[in-house]
């Protein structure tokens, strides 16, 4: 009897999965949205994925006009950007071991709370900028 590669492929993702896994189908994005759970995660994702962004553009042009230097602006980027490079693979280390609902949650609280403290410092007109970079 001969096996076509789609069975073989199947029967791979069957063994890959864990209790309480759904094996894979395929669908639409569409049909990813009806389900009401993922929504709110995909939604809350793209607005926190806005602000990110929104705040890494800003950011560079508040440190340039604040100092006016090339030199300041790529610290304050290094010091937004540079834990991605470096924990990335910690973060990942993370998910593995605790509850990935607790930890996304906790993620975006902490993140939440820094972005309203940068607001916060930057609200006088002349913040320190040591502590900008560190609040980065």
């Amino acid at each position: 009897m001969v096996r076509s590669q789609a069975d073989a492929d199947a029967e791979q993702i069957e063994d890959a999965l864990v209790d309480g896994d759904v094996a894979y189908q395929r669908g639409t994005a569409q049909a990813a949205l009806r389900h009401r759970d993922f929504r709110i995660v995909y939604l809350c994702t793209f607005a926190s994925n806005v602000g990110t962004w929104m705040q890494n553009v800003v950011l560079g042009a508040y440190a340039l006009k604040l100092t006016d230097s090339a030199g300041y602006v790529a610290l304050v980027y290094f010091a937004q950007l540079g834990p991605l490079l470096f924990l990335s693979t910690l973060g990942g280390l993370l998910a593995d071991v605790v509850d990935r609902r607790r930890l996304l949650i906790t993620a975006q609280v902490c993140q939440m709370a820094l972005s309203v403290a940068l607001a916060s410092l930057a609200i006088p007109g002349d913040p320190s900028r040591g502590l900008l970079v560190a609040v980065v």
